[in-house]
């Protein structure tokens, strides 16, 4: 699957980029774009020219610095120099927080980084003194980035007017040397307003957060951009010892992609697969859902292993029980899991700390190293429930669109103790098929029952309710 698969048909272009079409060609074309250096950021835009003027913006506590550092860093190694301009931080503490996302610079301090330590309460003749040494650096030593961390740290010396003067100054003798200027701004919690580095810089990224119940979320949006289209939706990012993370933000197109296929994936419970006309359909969404204690686990992990041994990789993630529970369970249908493992993966993921958009791409990432032909979701409602309702939309919508279009067959097991024909996830009308289990207890005795409710493009030859139970360490479908 491409990196990027959004159609831009939004007007979300800028005019601006007219400019170069006058002048009888596409001028990007011939302008050398330069990368970031911030883990998955390239996903939201596709071109930033050297030249360009970049301005990050957020509250306190959101990893502006760190970005700047992942902006600088991957120029270092590639054997560039940079200067970062701060007007709080000293080199022990600026090296200090480096390190602790796992980048480290004191090689290149004073070498190939210049490191600018400036006091925010000098004179304002030092001030312009201060840009005039920057701008020989960048023409002395073909400086080809620049940071600015904070920017907004100026206005304690300057007025509004003299403030704009001096920004426009500083970024004009910037680009005219053909260097990337990346400015940190902080912004109060209750200021959104536009100030003067927004309406000269070429692209802004803002950031934000989102507190919920259990974890706190970041997010940073591309809110312009000069020079080329750009996703104007929230893509949420992390910060942790490896460094600043963007994850994609989730595929998706217009219309849906995959097709059910011909071939059948058998279940290996015989009176099951003849009730679906030898199998679950390939690549097809399967929901399984039912009350408490009736099985679902067990025939998730019976289609797994059963086809596992037949050769087809399977992917089984369990939102709610422990990866040993599961390979106890694996046991007691006579499985042994050694001899499955090269197909059969087992994982168990707790969906309280993890947030939607970091589950969907740990999802995807595995399913496309892995080269997987079934995934298998149990337990499915104990991620939805901690999401809130676009969240557990959007994301149902979008997971369960991407796996088709990978032409992987996908199976959802989720717990429901309300009327087998109710849905509250509203995963029914998505799914290919729909198999339901109940409990009966109308003969005086708790019987457990099966039956498929749904199997798109192939008519249902047994409308009914079979019983199920387990025997002699197998699954048995009467």
């Amino acid at each position: 699957m491409p990196d990027h698969v959004f159609e831009d048909n939004s007007n979300t272009m800028h005019d601006d980029r007219n400019i170069y079409k006058d002048r009888g060609a596409d001028i990007m074309k011939y302008i050398k774009c330069i990368d970031l250096g911030i883990p998955g950021i390239e996903r939201l835009f596709l071109e930033c020219p050297y030249g360009t003027t970049i301005l990050i913006k957020g509250e306190r506590g959101l990893g502006k610095t760190f970005m700047g550092i992942h902006f600088i860093e991957r120029s270092l190694v590639a054997g560039e120099e940079v200067i970062y301009i701060n007007f709080f931080e000293n080199k022990e503490e600026f090296l200090w927080k480096a390190s602790s996302i796992g980048i480290d610079l004191k090689d290149y301090m004073d070498s190939k980084l210049h490191y600018f330590q400036k006091s925010v309460y000098s004179e304002k003749s030092q001030l312009l003194y201060f840009v005039s040494v920057i701008q020989e650096t960048i023409r002395a030593r073909k400086i080809k980035k620049v940071v600015i961390d904070t920017i907004d740290a100026l206005t304690a010396v300057l007025t509004g007017e003299e403030y704009r003067v001096f920004i426009l100054e500083l970024m004009q003798r910037i680009k005219e040397l053909g260097a990337t200027l990346l400015i940190i701004k902080d912004v109060g919690i209750e200021d959104r307003r536009y100030g003067y580095e927004e309406v000269i810089a070429d692209i802004i990224i803002e950031l934000m957060r989102k507190r919920g119940p259990h974890y706190e979320t970041r997010y940073l949006m591309v809110t312009k951009s000069r020079y080329a289209s750009y996703i104007p939706i929230p893509v949420e990012y992390t910060i942790t010892s490896g460094g600043v993370q963007v994850y994609p933000p989730y595929r998706y197109t217009q219309s849906y992609q995959g097709v059910i296929s011909s071939e059948r994936i058998p279940t290996g419970i015989p009176k099951l697969d003849e009730i679906l006309d030898g199998g679950i359909p390939a690549n097809s969404i399967v929901c399984i859902k039912g009350p408490t204690g009736t099985y679902k686990t067990l025939l998730a992990l019976s289609i797994a292993a059963y086809n596992a041994s037949k050769g087809k990789k399977v992917m089984l993630s369990s939102y709610k029980e422990s990866r040993e529970q599961l390979l106890h369970y694996l046991k007691i249908l006579g499985y042994d899991y050694n001899s499955l493992k090269n197909n059969l993966s087992i994982t168990s993921i707790n969906p309280i700390y993890i947030s939607p958009a970091r589950l969907y791409a740990i999802l995807i990432r595995l399913l496309e190293e892995g080269g997987y032909d079934i995934r298998i979701a149990d337990g499915a409602e104990a991620s939805l429930k901690f999401m809130d309702e676009d969240e557990r939309t959007f994301f149902t919508h979008s997971i369960l669109q991407a796996i088709k279009a990978m032409g992987v067959t996908e199976i959802i097991v989720y717990n429901q103790d309300k009327e087998y024909y109710i849905d509250e996830y509203s995963l029914d009308y998505i799914a290919d098929v729909v198999i339901a289990t109940r409990i009966n207890e109308k003969l005086g005795s708790i019987r457990k029952e099966i039956a498929i409710l749904k199997n798109r493009g192939n008519p249902i030859k047994d409308h009914g309710f079979h019983e199920i139970e387990f025997y002699e360490g197998k699954l048995v479908v009467k």
